[in-house]
This record gives structure tokens, C-alpha cells and sequence, in this order.
């Protein structure tokens, strides 16, 4: 995946990246690991919308797992490589625009405004929805990189 999404300077991440690497999935999280092992050694910067804090943080929260709830918080509070954004008026119109456009969920196209009002120009996800934005800005998927027969 390394070249995926290398020579981006600020890359829109979806929540997924962020489950993959703290929770260590099998298959995506050795390389989402390396991804905020990148963004955190000051190569580039990763924008993600406060909306992920919402869906990151719910199962650790049902699950009363509190240390895998510091866990999110301080990645995506206290890493360098993490740029969270609040929603503001911009990016809820550019999220309506974007659902307008493409028929993207509400999630997916907050996701996808805060990272191209944030000034990303690559979003990496594992949501095959969001390749409805290529031709906005690149589109990384997971399962296009990540071959399927990786394991920790």
C-alpha cells in the first residue's frame, strides 16, 4: 500500500484505518499500523473529521474497555500525524453537495468534506462508496492494496 498513498501530504482517513491498526485486524491492520507510523514520523498529516471519534468509540464504550477507548483517544487526540477537524457550516455544505452528487451516506460524506476542506488529496478508506469521489480526489481502498492472503 506504501505507494497508495505515498507523495500525499495530508490524507483524509476513514474510520476504518483507525480500527484496523488499534485493534490489530488480521488482514488490513499491519499496514494501517505502518500508515500512522508514517503520518506520526511528520511524513504527512492525516485529517479525519471529530465524526470519527463518534464511531470509534462506541464499541469500546459498549464493551466498557476502557483502556481500548485511551487507546483511540490518544491516537487520534495526542498522535502529531492526527489532525482532527470539527464539522462546521463549510463542511456540512460541502457534505450535502457531495451527497447530492454521489448519493454518499451521511457519514461517508462528512468523512469525505472534511477531507477535501481540509485541503487532502487522497482518503484511504476500505468503503467502496467513497470511489464514487474519484475524480474530487484519489481513492485509496484497502482491498485494491492489502492482498487477501496477509496475515499477522
Amino acid at each position: 500500500m506504501g505507494t497508495a498513498w505515498s507523495g500525499h501530504a495530508r490524507m483524509g482517513l476513514d474510520s476504518a484505518t483507525i480500527i484496523y491498526a488499534i485493534e490489530k485486524h488480521p488482514r488490513y491492520g499491519p499496514e494501517c499500523t505502518r500508515l500512522l507510523a508514517h503520518l506520526n514520523a511528520g511524513r504527512a498529516t492525516g485529517v479525519l473529521s471529530c465524526l470519527v471519534l463518534t464511531e470509534v468509540l462506541t464499541r469500546p464504550y459498549m464493551l466498557g474497555a476502557d483502556d481500548l477507548r485511551r487507546e483511540y483517544l490518544a491516537t487520534l487526540t495526542e498522535a502529531p500525524g492526527a489532525e482532527l477537524v470539527p464539522v462546521d457550516a463549510t463542511i456540512a455544505d460541502v457534505a450535502a453537495q457531495l451527497r447530492a452528487r454521489h448519493g454518499l451516506r451521511t457519514p461517508d460524506a462528512v468523512h469525505a468534506a472534511t477531507a477535501l476542506c481540509a485541503g487532502a488529496t487522497v482518503f484511504v478508506t476500505n468503503d467502496r462508496a467513497f470511489e464514487r469521489l474519484r475524480g474530487e480526489i484519489a481513492v485509496v481502498v484497502l482491498d485494491d492494496v492489502v492482498p487477501a492472503d496477509v496475515r499477522d
